[in-house]
């Protein structure tokens, strides 16, 4: 089944993206990292909408390729609140978005879509020794079916709240 992503890989689409202390201008790679001398930065992808997608009816899953041999990055997720602020969408949402995350992918299946309609990713980038680097990073939509609530028990049943009423037909 092919799904709706969205992805930023080139030089070009990271630079639509809110920076501080980073850097997608200073290699001749499609990556970014920090810039000479910093020692922590934030990358920020604009807006991701749920209703972007072609296909799919969920968040599905975060994924991305980066290389963490002379730092750190953490991963999060964020969304707007009542207040149109970008905030990082609690653990109760999201387990271990408060932390960040280190291991791609990560999946986005428990959020509900109908309170996380907007998303956007950040990436916090720490110096230890060196940059590390993020090549690229992709979303891609799932599928996420609500379980049906059964208001009128099937035939045979076993229900504790209900007396089993019984029909009889005879033919002579």
């Amino acid at each position: 089944v092919t799904i709706s992503t969205w992805f930023q890989t080139t030089r070009d689409q990271f630079e639509t993206d809110g920076q501080t202390n980073v850097d997608d201008t200073s290699t001749i790679a499609n990556d970014v990292m920090l810039i000479a001398g910093q020692t922590s930065g934030v990358l920020y992808s604009p807006q991701i909408d749920l209703d972007q997608a072609t296909l799919g009816t969920a968040w599905g899953t975060l994924a991305w390729n980066d290389s963490e041999v002379v730092g750190d990055i953490k991963y999060h997720v964020q969304y707007l609140d009542a207040t149109s602020t970008w905030v990082d969408i609690p653990d109760s949402g999201l387990s271990g978005n408060s932390a960040g995350f280190d291991n791609s992918p990560i999946s986005l299946l428990s959020l509900d879509p109908n309170t996380y309609t907007s998303i956007r990713l950040a990436a916090n980038f720490t110096s230890v020794g060196g940059s590390p680097r993020l090549f690229d990073w992709t979303l891609s939509w799932g599928y996420k079916v609500t379980t049906p609530v059964i208001s009128t028990p099937f035939d045979n049943a076993k229900v504790s709240t209900t007396t089993p009423s019984f029909d009889f037909v005879s033919t002579d």
